[in-house]
């Protein structure tokens, strides 16, 4: 099966997170046998250092053409051109090369679902989206109701990362989705064991952007109401908000409690997960939730919000859900966690995450739905 990957950039070393969730499942296509193409648009504005124009390599058994050419914020009609410009252009050259794809695979629908729904009408292939945007749970932009409406139309099949993102495409577009999870690249977060005294200090660490739909406030707000003195807190991350937060510890009188590490790599990020006995994230909206499922592959058990894609992740077994912006209830939490540590099965915590989220269990998922509907195409 030839798949044609329709990408909003490519994760380079400047940036390994643009386009990292499309390009894991690029690569688990691939490692199934499959031939995985991959056109990545990266239409960023001019502030973005990046080589421009026509970039073609290879990486991972995935073969990359990335064309790069500064746009930025600009009104959705002219971005939503522009991209359907460029993106027909790097089409014929890959069509040139590569050859006709048997599907479509695009991620987001704003902007690669609507070029891939263009694509399709022009050249008759296969079109899967899968959502990951969550801005369909947060602040819908209504101006852009006309290209999410047009793409999801035309797609063959559309996928959602979580099952509240799902019933949000249901509720706004009127269309079905098939939820199919992100995949979690795991080599970083490796099981250890976390044996607990009472006498020993208990770590919470919470990890994300330090911007305001993380809920960082919310943390720092639970943990000083929950007023243990060996109870220790570590956030990782930077953002908008640090110093608001750093200055909220101060006022808690919790600073001397709690470790602002800042932005760090996801291979530094790991021993801190190992090395902590919680792992405590309140979001106010996610639509999956990646450093869940790498923090419970570490053993380590969660405290999430109800604010989308917690909700499929979080179990009796592996933590705790409270509500979006509940200081008490989030406090409550970590004290249940405190005195209830020895229930939670790390090991098996561990293994669930592997197994659920695997490049493996994943990409077998994706090969099924498309090999359905190239079928259903030659009947």
């Amino acid at each position: 099966m030839y798949i044609l990957e329709l990408t909003n950039g490519f994760p380079f070393p400047e940036n390994t997170m643009l386009g990292c969730f499309e390009f894991d499942q690029a690569k688990a296509l691939a490692s199934l046998g499959n031939k995985v193409i991959t056109l990545s648009l990266d239409l960023r504005s001019i502030l973005r250092k990046r080589k421009y124009g026509l970039q073609i390599f290879e990486q991972n058994g995935v073969k990359i053409y990335n064309y790069a050419f500064p746009v930025g914020n600009v009104p959705n009609f002219i971005i939503a051109f522009l991209s359907n410009y460029f993106a027909k252009k790097l089409y014929k050259t890959i069509l040139k090369e590569e050859g006709r794809p048997d599907i479509f695979h695009a991620h987001f629908c704003f902007l690669q679902g609507y070029f891939g729904a263009k694509l399709k009408e022009k050249y008759n292939v296969p079109l899967v989206i899968t959502e990951h945007s969550s801005e369909l749970i947060n602040d819908f932009d209504l101006s852009r109701t006309k290209y999410f409406s047009y793409a999801y139309n035309i797609a063959d099949k559309i996928i959602a990362v979580g099952t509240a993102l799902q019933r949000n495409i249901k509720e706004r577009f009127g269309n079905e989705s098939y939820v199919v999870p992100n995949i979690v690249a795991l080599e970083d977060f490796s099981y250890k064991d976390k044996s607990y005294s009472k006498e020993n200090p208990f770590p919470y660490i919470a990890v994300g952007s330090a911007i305001y739909g993380k809920g960082f406030d919310i943390v720092l707000k639970a943990f000083a109401k929950l007023n243990e003195p060996k109870a220790r807190l570590i956030i990782v991350g930077d953002g908008a908000e640090r110093e608001k937060l750093e200055h909220l510890a101060r006022q808690l009188g919790i600073y001397n409690q709690v470790d602002f590490k800042g932005l760090l790599s996801r291979a530094e990020i790991a021993p801190l997960i190992q090395q902590s006995n919680v792992f405590i994230l309140t979001s106010r909206y996610e639509t999956f939730g990646i450093v869940y499922i790498e923090a419970m592959a570490t053993g380590t058990p969660i405290i999430a919000t109800k604010c989308g894609g917690p909700e499929d992740i979080v179990t009796e077994e592996n933590g705790l859900l409270v509500n979006v912006d509940d200081v008490e209830e989030t406090a409550e939490a970590m004290k249940n966690m405190m005195n209830n540590y020895s229930k939670y099965n790390g090991k098996k915590i561990a293994e669930n995450a592997v197994k659920m989220y695997s490049p493996d269990t994943i990409g077998k998922m994706l090969n099924t739905i498309f090999h359905s509907i190239i079928a259903e195409q030659q009947i």
